[in-house]
């Protein structure tokens, strides 16, 4: 038990400690605000930059699915001009050989 000269003391301390924590508890609930709202402010930068990051891939994947299909047309045409050519068999370049090179280039 506190002998009552010193329950003025007592008391002081316990209302200094509790102001403490108060002031502890209010400081720690604001600084988890501030965390969370910088926390939600990087999320939806991130899923910004992940949407843009997104966008220029499908069009990277488009462009080359296209290039792809151009490259496989013009693939076709030169085996088929290749297997039509009448002096495919001779010796040397002909003519439509040095087309179909030139047009490779």
């Amino acid at each position: 038990m506190i002998p009552l000269r010193l329950l003025p003391h007592a008391l002081a301390a316990a209302v200094v400690a509790g102001g403490l924590w108060w002031f502890g508890a209010a400081q720690y609930a604001r600084g988890s605000a501030a965390c969370e709202a910088r926390h939600a402010a990087a999320t939806v930068e991130l899923n910004n930059r992940l949407a843009n990051a997104q966008a220029a891939h499908r069009a990277a994947v488009t462009a080359l699915v296209s290039a792809q299909g151009e490259a496989q047309t013009l693939i076709e045409r030169l085996n088929d001009e290749a297997e039509n050519d009448p002096a495919a068999n001779s010796c040397g370049l002909s003519a439509g050989s040095l087309q179909r090179l030139n047009a490779i280039r």
